[in-house]
């Protein structure tokens, strides 16, 4: 809703004057621990979304994606249109609009948090090559998980 984009700008206005470049997520993306990541509450392409991406104190911003796989099979959607989670149905537009502004080089894709499968890694590597294809140069965010083995030796 409307009302909820205005608190969240809200919110982002008071992390961004402690520098803090927020991101936001929905959990799932067909997969345990897929993200789909955003930074904007509003439309990707919206006006306000490139003030949010061209401001100073914004060091980075996450890329909304939907898999290939995920995306509806529907044409009737705008080409530019982004679901309530922040999820753009068009990259490859998406992306050659966003790679012509100046604040891109702030933009990256967090697709997957702490992956600790060969499958897990090896979707990652899929939908990076699929985000790349698209924009080459575009930067690909994952955490890594050290794994019970390492882990279990240190007291947390």
């Amino acid at each position: 809703t409307e009302e909820w984009r205005e608190k969240l700008h809200s919110y982002m206005q008071w992390l961004l004057s402690y520098r803090v470049a927020p991101y936001f997520c929905q959990w799932g993306c067909g997969e345990a621990m897929a993200l789909r990541t955003y930074t904007s509450p509003w439309p990707l392409l919206h006006p306000r979304s490139n003030q949010i991406f061209s401001d100073p104190r914004l060091s980075a911003y996450a890329v909304p994606f939907v898999p290939r796989t995920l995306r509806p099979k529907s044409n009737k959607q705008p080409a530019l249109s982004q679901s309530d989670e922040g999820a753009i149905l068009d990259p490859g537009q998406a992306l050659r609009s966003l790679r012509m502004q100046t604040h891109w080089r702030k933009a990256y894709f967090y697709l997957w948090d702490e992956p600790v499968k060969k499958d897990q890694y090896r979707q990652i590597k899929e939908w990076a090559a699929e985000i790349q294809t698209e924009a080459p140069e575009a930067r690909v965010l994952t955490t890594y998980y050290c794994g019970l083995e390492v882990c279990s030796k240190y007291v947390f």
